[in-house]
């Protein structure tokens, strides 16, 4: 009945060899995992900018293009941005409007873009069109990575010689370092050296005290390069800040961001109950992002005018929907083996419940390459085939198989076979037919 199994326990006409992990072989690292957690993250940030949903501030620029958004969002980038919102007041429940009046549409979108995920990195002709631009926007409103990123691509740009002068004297302004040492070096490196004097020599001339002071640090410059330079930038100017990974930083500091704004609790607007009257505040753009249910369920929920809905989840722990949150909001919720032990299951099932795909299969990977103890091998098995973690299931199917003396596999399942239960019949049989093809 159980076939034929060779020395090793490996079925003789079974599969060629076991899935990943424990009993699973996973392809994908936990870090390339992290990274395409990551960007499904920025994904779903983004899709949320695109259709608009539970918006409650409008942003509108200086030629009349307004564009919706979330505060909440806008608050974790921008301090400026964030106490305007904060000391807004309204009255008539409408969402306010903001006039940004130095800044222009175009400019405007890119800065609400980045702050939603985007990657913004204009090519060559949109950088030297708009990053200035938005190099002064992001500095005026203290969007600090944005600002960092524009400098490190502005100190690549090629300047033409008669706007080095007004670009220079911007970038300092809003404290644009590496571009203002990449446009210093290009005036003593890469410029004729009679246009270099004569520029240096009319901003030293000139009534403005800042071309004086900027001549003055271009001369300071030139001396020391003089003097032996123990380096240049790279790029185009020679910039060596060029950053490794860039965008998974990036990435990385967005789900550092929304960490915080759950755990600040600032622009809540639903409320999470677990089974043990635990409470946790939330925003609803956040959580319907990963689960439909949680959606459907908001946008029928009847609640009076001035109450915050309250989610109940009356099956779940209060870990296990501290959990839940932390992943919507970005947080790698990476178990170590005795955390996995006690409340992957859970988690998973949570997770399947309120349809929040990406966390049921990051939670099923993870359990598949759990190590599970033999006398535990049924009770785990039927509560993942219950719960659809299909990974696990087969990890566990090739553990009594692979990884168990072959006595003891075929016990378990001549006992399966003979159970009253008929959830262990129907497993007893999946395996049979699975491992021991000649057996049927």
């Amino acid at each position: 009945m159980f076939g034929q199994i060779n020395y090793h326990g490996r079925p003789r006409n079974g599969p060629p060899g076991p899935p990943s992990g424990r009993g699973h072989m996973n392809t994908t690292s936990p870090e390339q995992s992290r990274h395409a957690e990551l960007a499904r993250l920025a994904a779903k940030l983004k899709d949320l900018f695109e259709r608009e949903k539970f918006t409650d501030v409008v942003f509108e620029a200086r030629d009349g293009t307004k564009i919706a958004a979330h505060c909440n969002i806008i608050a974790l980038w921008s301090p400026v941005l964030e106490s305007m919102l904060e000391d807004w007041t309204d009255e008539e429940d409408e969402n306010p409007v903001f006039k940004l009046a130095d800044v222009d549409g175009h400019t405007l979108r890119l800065l609400l873009a980045f702050m939603y995920g985007f990657d913004v990195t204009p090519n060559a002709d949109a950088l030297k069109q708009h990053g200035l631009a938005l190099l002064e926007a992001a500095h005026k409103f203290d969007v600090a990575d944005l600002a960092d990123k524009l400098d490190r691509q502005l100190c690549a740009v090629d300047v033409e010689e008669r706007s080095l002068l007004r670009v220079l004297k911007a970038v300092d302004r809003v404290g644009a370092t590496r571009t203002k040492h990449a446009l210093i070096n290009h005036i003593t490196h890469f410029m004729g050296s009679i246009k270099g004097q004569i520029l240096i020599k009319e901003m030293t001339e000139s009534s403005d005290t800042h071309d004086r002071q900027l001549a003055s640090e271009i001369a300071g410059s030139g001396r020391a390069l003089r003097n032996g330079p123990t380096g240049q930038l790279s790029g185009r100017y020679g910039n060596t800040f060029a950053a490794e990974s860039p965008r998974l930083a990036e990435l990385a500091r967005l789900a550092a961001k929304l960490k915080d704004l759950l755990e600040g609790e600032k622009f809540t607007d639903v409320i999470f109950e677990a089974g043990d009257g635990t409470k946790i505040a939330a925003h609803r753009n956040i959580v319907t992002l990963w689960s439909p249910v949680v959606e459907s369920t908001l946008d029928n929920l009847s609640v009076e005018h001035d109450d915050t809905p309250v989610f109940k989840l009356g099956d779940v722990d209060a870990h296990t929907m501290r959990l839940l949150l932390t992943f919507m909001y970005g947080a790698d919720v990476t178990l170590g083996a005795k955390a996995l032990k006690q409340h992957g299951l859970a988690l998973f099932e949570a997770a399947q419940k309120y349809d929040i795909a990406d966390l049921a299969e990051n939670v099923d990977r993870q359990l598949s390459a759990m190590n599970v103890e033999e006398r535990s091998l049924l009770r785990v098995l039927k509560a993942v085939d219950r719960a659809g973690a299909r990974r696990t299931k087969q990890a566990l199917f090739y553990r009594i198989t692979h990884y168990m003396d072959n006595f003891k596999g075929k016990r378990l399942v001549k006992e399966m076979i003979e159970s009253s239960d008929p959830h262990d019949r129907q497993l007893a049989n999946e395996l049979v037919a699975i491992v021991w093809p000649s057996s049927y």
